[in-house]
């Protein structure tokens, strides 16, 4: 058995604990979509609030053998694992999660021996307690004597939120010339509709394909030629819009271009 263990640091969020246990070519019945998953905490949980750290664990096998894992929760990256395995053989991966209250879209991601990465494995996470209280500011009294009072909330505002953006993966390079963008949304505002935006600049003044898709979170690109690109969405409910993602960007490249 080889295990790694470091710890990796985040303000206020996340220690890092990763271990890699092997087993013997135990997926070989499973499918390429089945080759990364999360175990725990399952997509749908409801983590109870006195639980300070929350253990993510997840497998992972490959053909080529996996030489790394990474958690993103929210969109984004908290933690990454280096990993070693021979080909077919199964990876468990064990994150510590330090989680605020609220809802968190946990994604984990496994890259091959050839680089490729595959995923995500995506779990929707609830976890119950109350936000931090509001700041609390002096007021002068007529007397000169301060008296305190709460800043006002805004917590009982049900506002759009971004979405958050889960494949193609920052930065992936496609041989394919119309690939299928996928996201998360978890606002607590209904969004009727997301608006996608894909440009061949980080400043979106070069607009090349764009829609409107109703009740789904993903869409397939019309056919783009070879270059860099840049993608973004935002969640829409009649005129309202909401805020647009952080962009991500791929590269779509194949032979002969």
């Amino acid at each position: 058995m080889t295990s790694w263990l470091g710890r990796f640091s985040r303000p206020a969020m996340t220690a890092l604990l990763a271990s890699v246990l092997f087993a013997g070519a135990a997926l070989a019945a499973r499918s390429p979509s089945q080759s990364v998953w999360i175990d725990a905490p399952l997509d749908g949980s409801v983590i109870e609030a006195d639980r300070s750290v929350v253990a993510v664990v997840g497998h992972a096998s490959g053909d080529t053998g996996i030489d790394r894992a990474r958690l993103r929760v929210d969109g984004q990256r908290l933690a990454v694992a280096p990993l070693e395995s021979e080909p077919g053989q199964l990876v468990t991966v064990e994150f510590e999660w330090e989680p605020d209250p609220g809802i968190h879209v946990l994604e984990l991601w496994a890259r091959n021996a050839d680089g490729d990465w595959e995923g995500p494995a995506i779990a929707t996470v609830t976890v119950e307690g109350d936000p931090e209280p509001p700041p609390t500011t002096a007021t002068p009294t007529t007397s000169g004597a301060p008296t305190i009072s709460s800043a006002p909330s805004t917590s009982g505002a049900c506002l759009f939120e971004p979405p958050i953006l889960v494949s193609p993966v920052d930065g992936k390079i496609s041989p394919l010339t119309a690939n299928t963008l996928t996201w998360a949304y978890t606002g607590c505002r209904l969004a009727l509709e997301f608006q996608v935006e894909v440009s061949t600049t980080p400043n979106f003044t070069e607009v090349v394909a764009s829609a409107n898709v109703q009740a789904a979170s993903d869409w397939l690109t019309p056919n783009l030629l070879c270059d860099s690109y840049w993608w973004r969405v935002r969640a829409q409910t009649f005129d309202d819009l909401g805020p647009w993602s952080t962009p991500w960007s791929f590269t779509i490249s194949f032979r002969g271009c």
